[in-house]
C-alpha cells in the first residue's frame, strides 16, 4: 500500500502497516509503500513505527521523516521486539536530535533482536541489521536462511526480492519465463538435442505471461519451421544439418531476453521415410528430364533393340 501518514503532527507512533506491533503481535509476509511525516517526539517507519512484537519476511520502502527527538526507520522506528528476514529500500529523514536508520532507527539492547535482515546503504546507516549495495540487492545468495520455495522470489540481478504473493513485475515475467524455457519443454518427442528427428514443442507464451518469438539462423534452408516447429529431415546425401534455433522472450515495458538451442536434425536413413526431404540431386535431374523436349524423348524410345 501507499498512503501519506501523520502531516507533520507531534508525538505520533506510525507506520506505512501499522503504528504499533504489541509484545503479542506477529506480522508476517507484508509489505508497506508509504510516505510518512511527523513532527518531534514521534516513532515512525516505513512498516511500523513500534515494535514490541515479531516482525517476519517483510519488506518496505518509501520515505520516513520526523522532527526533533524522534526514532526513525526505514523499516521500524523504534524496536523492542524481534525482526527476522525482512529488508527495506525505504529512505529515512530527521531534523536535529531525531535518532534515524536504514532498518531501524532505535533499538532497545535488552529485548530487541534483529536477524538475517538488510537494508540499501552502507555500514553504520542503522541501528541493526546488515548493509547490501544495489548489486547485492539483488542475489539470492546475499539473504542468508531465506525461503525462496515458498515465501520469496528474486529475480537475480533484476528486482529485489518479492513475496510470492506479490504481483510480477514485467521484468520479473521475462526473467523467470527465460529460465523455464528449456529443451525439456520444447523437445516434443525428440530425445536429445543432438539428434531431432520429428516436430518440436515451440511454445508462444511464458507461464508467466511473456511473449516468445522463434527464428532460425538460415531459414531459407527450411530444416525447422519457427512458426510450426515442424521437422524436415535431410536427404542421407545430404547429411545431418546444425541448426541454431534462437527464442526471444518479451513483455511490454521490459527489456526482452533470447536463448538459443544449438540443434542437430538428423539426416533421414537411406531407406528413406522419417520425414526427409527429397534429395536435392535427384529432384535437380528430374527437372532436367522434364526439361527435355519432347521429340527428343519421343526419338529415345524409338531406337532399335540390339
Amino acid at each position: 500500500m501507499r498512503k501519506p501518514v501523520g502531516e507533520g503532527s507531534s508525538g505520533l507512533t506510525a507506520g506505512g502497516l501499522v503504528g504499533k506491533n504489541l509484545d503479542s503481535g506477529l506480522i508476517d509476509r507484508c509489505f508497506s509503500k508509504a510516505e510518512i511525516t511527523a513532527g518531534s517526539s514521534s516513532a515512525i517507519g516505513c512498516l511500523v513505527g513500534y515494535n514490541a512484537g515479531d516482525i517476519e519476511n517483510s519488506h518496505s520502502t518509501g520515505t520516513a521523516e520526523a522532527g526533533s527527538e524522534s526514532w526513525v526507520g526505514g523499516l521500524v522506528g523504534k524496536n523492542s521486539g524481534s525482526i527476522t528476514n525482512c529488508y527495506t529500500t525505504g529512505v529515512e529523514i530527521g531534523a536535529g536530535g531525531a535518532t534515524i536508520g536504514r532498518l531501524v532507527g532505535a533499538q532497545e539492547p535488552d529485548t530487541g533482536s534483529v536477524t538475517n535482515s538488510y537494508y540499501l546503504g552502507s555500514a553504520g546507516d542503522s541501528a541493526a541489521g546488515t548493509p547490501l549495495t544495489e548489486e547485492q540487492m539483488k542475489q539470492q545468495e546475499s539473504f542468508v536462511d531465506w525461503d525462496f520455495e515458498a515465501t520469496w522470489r528474486i529475480a537475480e540481478g533484476v528486482a529485489y526480492p518479492k513475496l510470492k504473493w506479490q504481483p510480477m513485475l514485467p521484468k520479473e515475467c521475462v526473467y523467470f519465463d527465460f529460465h523455464w524455457l528449456s529443451w525439456d519443454v520444447i523437445k516434443g518427442a525428440n530425445m536429445s538435442q543432438d539428434s531431432v528427428t520429428s516436430k518440436l514443442s515451440l511454445p508462444a507464451k511464458g507461464p508467466n505471461g511473456s511473449t516468445i518469438s522463434w527464428s532460425v539462423d538460415d531459414p531459407d534452408e527450411g530444416w525447422i519451421d519457427p512458426a510450426t516447429g515442424a521437422v524436415s529431415r535431410p536427404a542421407p546425401s545430404e547429411g545431418d544439418q546444425d541448426v541454431i534455433l534462437t527464442a526471444t522472450i518479451s513483455k511490454e515495458r521490459a527489456a526482452s531476453r533470447t536463448k538459443e538451442f544449438n540443434l542437430t536434425v538428423k539426416a533421414a536413413s537411406p531407406s528413406g521415410g522419417g520425414g526427409a526431404r527429397p534429395d536435392r540431386g535427384h529432384q535437380a535431374s528430374q527437372a532436367r528430364h522434364r526439361a527435355k523436349p519432347e521429340w527428343i524423348r519421343q526419338e529415345t524410345s524409338l531406337l532399335p533393340l540390339n
